[in-house]
């Protein structure tokens, strides 16, 4: 008989490649780790709904079941001998299956590695690889206390609730990679506060220093920043921003953020901007570093190339280290998991980190919770994904404490007339609420080109031909 008491389990070697008796080398325990890995997505989960108790204890049970495939001898040879490969991650699977009778669970420890698999897909290989699951049972309860507590309790059931199961897994397993690479790096979360009251103060002692001419421009600028400013107290979670180019949309959407943040200091935690195209992202990160300093705005995006490092619990600094600009994959800065108060980023990373399945994308969503999220020129959201992107939308101001303010300059038709049906899967009409209190008057009020389009044609055809294409119409347009 095996006295599982007296091996030691082992999850990660030493980084320097000593061997696990070397005096001073830093093995480290599974025990340990699976423990360390619960905590610290229990707290994750706490940070990212305080309320949400379940969430909580769900996220823990990832934790410690996360790594459980590592109790195998497959495993332990491998770590120790450098030779072979053990697929891990489904054997903690299995018991969160089958054991605790939680398939969010399941779902999230299946893909924390190679990513959320197909349910159908998951259910297979959990029923293979059942029987050996279990034979990891008896060593795991003893080297682990709180396995022990754990696979002879319950997990708190979840219904199956169609898109809400799906993002309610994908918040999981965000919560568990983040901790699973913070405390494999060694690393801490920051959660830096966002002090919302004090960068009010700072936005609008700059934007008094822009200008204060009565011009229609300036006027209408500072009306806007007076709407946001009202507004940010408003119940909604989802508002629209409709102000023409040149009104101070920019500087005028983070008042309104900044002010909401303020009065419900508890509720949000950090502010994102999203924007479609690098060239404004550029453009606005400017204005904002030039407000707020350039080392407290996290930029993640494909033109930004400076890597940024933690200099203090608010401030980032630029890498000077060449050795750090190539660090592992589990040393990387704050854009792996977006813990920054402020965070620039694009359409297409905010909304791809949200739909992936990739774990290195998914990291970071449970970030996302209790933000408010400004999505800049919104207009230019695909509209063949436009249903699925709405969902999310809502999903998330609904179930996950983020408020949206959706802003532009042409206003799209996220709302469905009243009278259409439920193929339609646009919001119903009533879902935005406008925060300018007269859009269409400040339309006219800044209309400073006003253009009419002249067409003239004349099908002209080269010698030799008598039909299209050997025909060309020539056009002539002219604006006035």
């Amino acid at each position: 008989m095996v006295h599982f008491r007296s091996m030691t389990f082992w999850a990660h070697s030493d980084r320097a490649g000593l061997s696990w008796d070397t005096p001073g080398s830093s093995w480290q325990p599974l025990a340990g780790h699976l423990r360390d890995v619960a905590k610290l997505a229990r707290s994750l989960a706490e940070c990212a709904a305080p309320q949400y108790k379940h969430f909580h204890e769900l996220a823990e049970r990832c934790g410690l079941l996360h790594d459980y495939g590592k109790y195998s001898d497959c495993f332990q040879r491998m770590i120790t001998t450098g030779e072979g490969r053990c697929p891990h991650a489904i054997h903690g699977a299995v018991m969160a299956f089958h054991a605790l009778g939680s398939p969010h669970i399941a779902a999230a420890i299946a893909g924390h590695h190679a990513g959320i698999p197909d349910l159908g897909e998951c259910r297979d290989r959990i029923n293979k690889s059942q029987d050996e699951a279990e034979r990891l049972r008896d060593r795991a309860v003893v080297d682990s206390s709180e396995i022990a507590k754990l696979l002879s309790e319950p997990a708190p059931i979840i219904e199956n609730m169609g898109r809400k199961f799906e993002l309610l897994t994908r918040m999981l397993l965000s919560c568990l990679v983040d901790a699973d690479r913070l405390d494999t790096a060694g690393r801490v979360v920051l959660q830096a506060p966002l002090d919302a009251e004090q960068r009010l103060r700072v936005l609008l002692a700059h934007i008094d220093q822009l200008g204060t001419s009565d011009g229609v421009v300036n006027a209408t600028r500072r009306e806007v920043l007076s709407d946001c400013l009202n507004a940010a107290s408003l119940q909604e979670r989802i508002l629209s921003l409709s102000v023409p180019t040149g009104g101070g949309k920019t500087l005028s959407a983070m008042a309104f953020a900044l002010r909401r943040a303020a009065m419900e200091p508890d509720r949000y935690r950090r502010i994102i901007i999203v924007i479609p195209y690098l060239s404004i992202i550029e453009q606005n990160a400017d204005v904002y570093a030039r407000v707020f300093g350039s080392d407290s705005i996290l930029e993640h995006h494909s033109g930004s190339f400076v890597r940024l490092k933690v200099a203090d619990e608010q401030h980032f600094a630029v890498q000077t280290d060449e050795s750090e600009r190539y660090e592992q994959m589990f040393q990387r800065p704050e854009t792996e998991n977006w813990d920054a108060p402020l965070i620039v980023t694009t359409s297409v990373r905010f909304f791809e980190s949200l739909f992936s399945n990739h774990p290195s994308d998914v990291r970071r969503i449970h970030n996302i919770a209790r933000s408010i999220v400004i999505l800049d020129e919104v207009q230019v959201l695909p509209r063949h994904l436009l249903g699925p992107l709405l969902g999310m939308i809502d999903e998330l101001a609904e179930d996950w404490g983020c408020s949206f303010v959706l802003s532009t300059a042409t206003k799209p038709a996220f709302e469905r007339p009243a009278s259409d049906g439920t193929a339609d899967l646009r919001w119903k009409a009533g879902k935005i609420r406008e925060i300018v209190q007269a859009p269409a008057e400040l339309h006219n009020r800044l209309r400073r080109v006003h253009g009419e389009l002249q067409f003239e044609a004349e099908i002209k055809c080269f010698e030799g031909f008598d039909s299209i294409p050997g025909c060309v119409m020539w056009s002539l347009f002219s604006f006035i």
